[in-house]
């Protein structure tokens, strides 16, 4: 990939959202927050995690490029959505600190509207291609909803991090079926204007609901897991939408 970077990372290790933030948030779409969480958090997410795993709630999104048959080959494991399975997972998005940072993005008109985990196994987990949430969601303006993309393990390049397109939310692209997943949608994104979100576990990124973004294949000797949720303004959430 090329390293060619046009943007400056910028990190913050507060909990609460700063003037600067807000305002590289409006402008290159995106934030990332260190240290957000604390370590039990991340154990106790991580065991109901497994918890529902082994109850079967989880499914393999990828495919051979059919669009609709499972692989074998690549694994791309989602569970979505989780407040209705998981009270532990449920209570992430009514937490002070989060809401605290969604209203400072936001305004306080705010309120959960999906919740996903996304695991990449070890050596063989693919990523989710290139697209904007709000291909999805539909909102009339995409700077009234945010991703709050949390990780879960160690996120980094080798493992397949999310990658962003600093500023990409400035504009609408188009979205097309993508035939390797059996559900998803997708859009042409430049590999050589993208950043790797790379984000110790318990860290998160906030990112506009038109940036465009993707998650890469897993390449290590360990799984990775990432907790993603989006908070849409209630007065701009399209009726009767079919999420949360």
């Amino acid at each position: 990939m090329n390293e060619l970077r046009l943007f400056p990372i910028k990190r913050t290790i507060h909990m609460t959202i700063t003037n600067n933030q807000l305002n590289q948030f409006q402008n290159e779409g995106y934030v990332i927050c260190e240290k957000f969480f604390n370590e039990d958090l991340m154990i106790s997410l991580k065991k109901e995690l497994d918890r529902m795993l082994d109850n079967g709630h989880a499914r393999n999104v990828s495919t051979d490029g059919d669009g609709k048959t499972s692989s074998n080959k690549k694994v791309n494991i989602q569970i979505c959505p989780l407040s209705p399975i998981s009270k532990i997972f449920a209570d992430v998005s009514k937490r002070k600190d989060v809401l605290n940072a969604v209203h400072t993005l936001l305004g306080e008109n705010t309120e959960l509207h999906l919740d996903q985990v996304f695991l990449k196994p070890a050596n063989h987990g693919t990523g989710t291609n290139w697209h904007q949430d709000n291909a999805y969601f539909k909102i009339k303006d995409v700077s009234k909803g945010t991703g709050m993309w949390i990780a879960l393990d160690d996120a980094n390049k080798e493992n397949g991090t999310m990658e962003i397109v600093p500023s990409s939310h400035l504009q609408s692209h188009e979205h097309i079926r993508d035939m390797h997943s059996d559900h998803h949608i997708t859009c042409e994104g430049d590999d050589s204007k993208s950043i790797a979100m790379e984000v110790k576990r318990g860290g998160c990124v906030f990112f506009n609901y038109g940036i465009i973004h993707c998650t890469k294949e897993n390449k290590t000797n360990a799984a990775r897991a990432g907790l993603a949720l989006h908070f849409v303004d209630k007065n701009y959430r399209v009726k009767d939408d079919g999420f949360l």
